[in-house]
């Protein structure tokens, strides 16, 4: 990866001291794409890039909706190096366009225009997708969460069957908070998603869990009766 970014960066600066035409930067912006994008569709994928907007530039976004996309971060990726080139594009010959001279490498300067892309591309996906207030995916982590518990596939339909019926008494945002920390994501992390505070996701958990166990307790005490 770092001979690809080394290559790239000589490419650049050679063609913007030269002065090169347009068709020539055409195949270098090509090529800062290429690398790009696969720099970007390992951050999505492992949350690096959340984490970078978070901590440099102060923007809280959920990554919790990748985990029930498997093409979620190739699409993204995508896309953002897609607005990211075409702002390169519009800044050349600009007092804003890269430039050699002061400091940063052509590589750096385009992941830079990439994480100021993703917030809005990663929205606009979010919004495309229908993921934000999704009950599906979040229902079906649980139960997918469950199932892998049991060996036996009698046993696995039949905490499916049990597990979907107690899921539809609780809201979306409990079935989505539910699924997310199953799968290992903090309060914080979950609260992001759901625009709240930790302390509200933990009593958003504590009362679906109450809920859920009061309906189970009832239907043992049902059971015991009849025996």
């Amino acid at each position: 990866m770092d001979d690809v970014k080394n290559h790239v960066d000589s490419l650049a600066e050679s063609a913007y001291l030269k002065q090169s035409s347009d068709e020539e930067w055409g195949t270098i912006e090509n090529r800062l794409a290429e690398y790009a994008y696969s720099v970007l569709a390992v951050w999505v994928t492992n949350g690096t890039i959340f984490r970078k907007l978070r901590l440099e530039r102060s923007i809280n976004l959920s990554p919790i909706p990748i985990r029930t996309e498997p093409d979620a971060a190739t699409e993204l990726a995508g896309l953002t190096v897609a607005a990211a080139l075409n702002n390169f594009r519009n800044l050349r010959g600009g007092p804003k366009e890269w430039n050699p001279l002061r400091g940063s490498s052509a590589s750096t300067f385009f992941i830079g225009q990439c994480l100021l892309q993703f917030p809005n591309e990663y929205r606009r996906w979010l919004k495309e997708n229908r993921l934000l207030g999704s009950s599906v995916a979040p229902t079906n982590e649980i139960l997918e969460h469950q199932s892998r518990r049991e060996s036996d596939p009698a046993k696995t339909v039949a905490t499916r069957l049990i597990a979907s019926e107690l899921l539809s008494v609780v809201n979306t945002r409990s079935r989505f908070a539910l699924a997310a920390h199953a799968m290992g994501y903090t309060y914080q992390e979950i609260a992001i998603h759901l625009n709240a505070t930790p302390k509200a996701v933990e009593m958003l958990l504590y009362k679906a869990r109450y809920r859920i166990r009061l309906i189970v307790n009832s239907r043992r005490s049902s059971a015991s009766e009849e025996i």
